[in-house]
């Protein structure tokens, strides 16, 4: 490759896409065995999601009964869930559990085949097992990833609390007069994120985000529907603009900070495809995009709850905030219960039922969730996180993105502009280097030492005694 290079210089830009190659050439099977592997491997791979898919959509979930008409609790569960009648919401929450656990001896069944076959092709490859080869496609090895879910575990003490007071402050006197909701037209969801990242002073970032949103681009998509793809995201690769995808879009504030964080990615998709990245470099280490998606719901939440007055919304907006700071943790729940089934049907022979998977999701989700206390359905959070289906061995990107993106979070408090130069410069720059390296060479974030960790909860310490504070008396 040297040699070549010296030759034809175009080639040494591609020197780090070569050396990714190369990190993987111990677990390339001969050409007839990859031609083989790549014919079967859909066949295995494919009926535990198709089944998992076929469960939810022969269940009937129900209706919810409002003020304002009928709401079918899986499809409008997120209206439910922000419905003012408690009772209504608890209506939904028991008939959603309810419907789920109609076929949970079948969801075992889809859970076990997707372990069991993403293991199996992991072995054929010469990794140790599937998450042995999800860790390190991210540049990190099964011993850093398990070290940090040891450190990140205790201090999910943190998420706990934040869940405490959130029921706490849910049980206080309702004034005479309430706040008003916190609700958005989507050209006010449109303005809010604009106006909040541009501190980040970077014209190139601040025009990009106003094309994206601009309703004349065509490049969103949340207009709503009755047969409209569930979920959402956003698209783009160089040489095709980014657009953005929602299932709906209800005017509620976790709707906005959604749009906001498809707006992160499908703004860093178009900065790769102006920039010129060459294909290969359009993509990486999942949560390094996921971070730079989060860190824009925390720069959201944080310029709302800075330009607001009134105390109640103020409060509202800080526990969005923290909410998404606490995503480090959240992240971590579902890794550590990911990579504890993973564990687990392997040392069952393949073998694990619908029992032995709630006793494992209670026990881990011990250290992180209050929500046992009150909700003994939620053992059965294993059926409902859809990733584990769906796109198996992702979920531990979000412990590193929600780490990440309160750090970078911190580099932006402290100096905006001189944030955003080197922020825009990364993401303008795709993936050409391993996670980690970039990350250090952008900000001197070194992802490994162990005081991140101490920062970020003195952090998030310090912000939910702010949340915690009484109101002031009006």
């Amino acid at each position: 490759v040297a040699a070549w290079s010296r030759e034809l210089p175009a080639l040494e830009e591609y020197r780090f896409a070569i050396e990714a190659v190369r990190r993987e050439r111990d677990h390339i099977l001969p050409a007839e065995q990859e031609r083989l592997l790549a014919r079967l491997a859909p066949l295995a791979e494919d009926w535990p999601l198709a089944l998992y898919h076929r469960l939810i959509a022969r269940t009937d979930f129900g209706t919810v009964s409002t003020p304002t008409g009928e709401l079918r609790v899986l499809r409008d569960r997120g209206a439910i869930g922000g419905l003012p009648d408690a009772a209504l919401r608890a209506e939904g929450i028991r008939k959603l559990w309810a419907g789920y656990a109609q076929q949970r001896d079948l969801y075992a069944v889809a859970l076990a085949g997707t372990v069991r076959t993403k293991d199996a092709l992991a072995r054929v490859r010469g990794y140790r097992d599937a998450p042995d080869q999800a860790y390190q496609a991210a540049w990190l090895s099964t011993p850093e990833v398990l070290a940090l879910l040891e450190r990140v575990r205790p201090a999910a003490r943190l998420y706990r609390e934040f869940q405490r007071a959130g029921v706490q402050l849910s049980r206080e006197p309702r004034p005479a007069t309430p706040s008003t909701p916190l609700r958005y037209s989507v050209g006010q969801a449109a303005a809010a994120i604009q106006a909040a990242l541009a501190p980040l002073g970077n014209a190139e970032y601040a025009r990009e985000l106003a094309a994206l949103l601009d309703p004349a681009s065509g490049r969103v998509d949340l207009s709503g529907g009755s047969h409209r793809a569930g979920g959402g995201g956003a698209t783009g690769y160089p040489g095709v603009p980014s657009t953005i995808y929602l299932e709906t879009f209800g005017g509620a504030y976790p709707d906005v900070s959604r749009l906001a964080h498809e707006a992160a990615h499908a703004v860093e998709n178009q900065l790769v495809n102006l920039h010129g990245v060459p294909g290969i470099y359009a993509r990486g280490a999942p949560y390094l995009s996921e971070a730079y998606a989060l860190f824009t719901e925390l720069v959201l939440a944080h310029s709302n709850y800075e330009k607001e007055t009134e105390p109640r919304r103020k409060r509202a907006y800080l526990g969005q905030f923290l909410s998404h700071a606490m995503e480090l943790f959240h992240g971590a729940q579902d890794a550590d219960l990911e990579h504890a089934i993973y564990t687990a049907v392997e040392a069952g022979g393949g073998r694990i039922g619908a029992d032995e998977l709630d006793s494992l999701t209670r026990r881990v989700d011990t250290s992180y969730s209050i929500a046992a206390e009150t909700q003994p359905e939620v053992r059965e959070r294993w059926i409902t996180a859809r990733l584990l289906y769906e796109d198996p061995l992702y979920l531990f990107n979000y412990m590193y993105s929600g780490l990440l993106a309160l750090q970078l979070f911190e580099r932006y408090r402290q100096d905006p502009a001189g944030f955003g130069a080197r922020y825009v410069a990364l993401l303008s720059a795709g993936y050409r280097a391993p996670p980690t390296v970039a990350v250090r060479a952008a900000f001197g974030i070194d992802l490994q030492a162990p005081h991140l960790l101490d920062e970020v909860t003195a952090f998030l310490t310090t912000r939910l005694q702010e949340y915690r504070a009484p109101l002031p008396d009006r």
